[in-house]
């Protein structure tokens, strides 16, 4: 009984935390491919492949506010660090947009040499663009090229560290991770890393970075979240993410990384590598956004064009 006692009064701080089950959030017009979520939480901007479309949601009233036609293939939509402006990334017809939002206003467009697969930007005026077909790394400013880098095989996500210039390449095929010194235009270091690297995220101070490898030589695969030392430029660490991860995100305190897989998605600890929770979800899904606190995630359904939402929910535990 002591020991019972004990053990209530040492829980007495911990959390219980609970995912609840997938509700249907918004109707899009076609496959809901790529999604981004304003810092505030307020505006989903969604892309629909096959019917070629962006469309901007409030959240709060789940009413669609704007759609505007883009080229073929949405692949990625991404918000500039202001949260003012929007790019869409189309990859067959190799076109890039530029949005002010919320308003949807079109502020440029241009076609890319090449067919993209990720991008990132530096500041307002450069951007970055990878392409999984040609292995290729193009560097722009504004509408003017840069001298491409030869990547690693198959690249499929980027991040960039501001602060010290460098650009770190997930190649897929090549179980590398490519980084480069953008103010030397070269390539640096090759990094072996887990089978299959495809995407990459940092601690918002990025003393440390993350891989999601989704594995291979299994059936399934069975995927990892690696991680990497920034200053050393080295790979350590893996912690299980499943048995077929498809999209990582982390929560905007760098206290959670989010893994969705088909019919499931994980919470792990940043901290710890431990897995907090996990729950069902939708069978098909493409890929998952989280609200700035945390508590609302936010998975697309590509086999019934939806959106659909989870609630994190957290309590302390009383003493009894």
């Amino acid at each position: 009984m002591r020991r019972i006692r004990l053990w209530m009064i040492l829980g007495m701080a911990g959390l219980v935390a609970g995912c609840g089950g997938p509700q249907k959030f918004i109707e899009t017009e076609a496959d809901p491919a790529a999604m981004a979520l304003d810092a505030r939480g307020r505006y989903l901007y969604v892309a629909c492949e096959g019917a070629e479309k962006v469309s901007v949601w409030d959240v709060k009233k789940k009413k669609r506010l704007k759609s505007v036609d883009v080229a073929i293939g949405p692949i990625r939509l991404y918000l500039d660090r202001d949260n003012q402006t929007l790019r869409i990334l189309c990859s067959e017809d190799k076109r890039l947009y530029l949005y002010q939002v919320p308003e949807m206003t079109l502020l440029g467009k241009m076609d890319l040499p090449d067919e993209p697969s990720a991008m990132v930007t530096r500041d307002a005026r450069q951007f970055i663009f990878c392409s999984a077909k040609s292995n290729q790394i193009y560097p722009f400013v504004q509408k003017n090229p840069l001298p491409t880098i030869n990547a690693g095989i198959d690249p499929q996500d980027m991040l960039l560290q501001i602060e010290t210039g460098l650009l770190w390449v997930a190649n897929y095929k090549a179980h590398t991770v490519s980084v480069i010194d953008l103010d030397r235009n070269q390539v640096i270091k090759e990094m072996p890393v887990w089978p299959n690297p495809m995407k990459l995220l940092s601690t918002p101070m990025g003393e440390r970075l993350f891989v999601l490898c989704r594995g291979s030589g299994r059936e399934p695969p069975r995927s990892v979240v690696q991680l990497i030392d920034p200053f050393y430029k080295k790979a350590g660490l893996t912690w299980q993410a499943g048995p077929d991860a498809l999209d990582m995100v982390m929560d905007s305190m760098g206290r959670n990384l989010y893994i969705l897989e088909p019919g499931r998605i994980r919470l792990i600890s940043v901290k710890t590598g431990t897995q907090i929770l996990e729950c069902k979800t939708v069978k098909k899904p493409a890929n998952l956004v989280v609200s700035p606190d945390g508590m609302r995630v936010y998975v697309s359904d590509r086999e019934m064009h939806t959106v659909v939402m989870h609630t994190i929910k957290k309590k302390k535990l009383v003493k009894q």
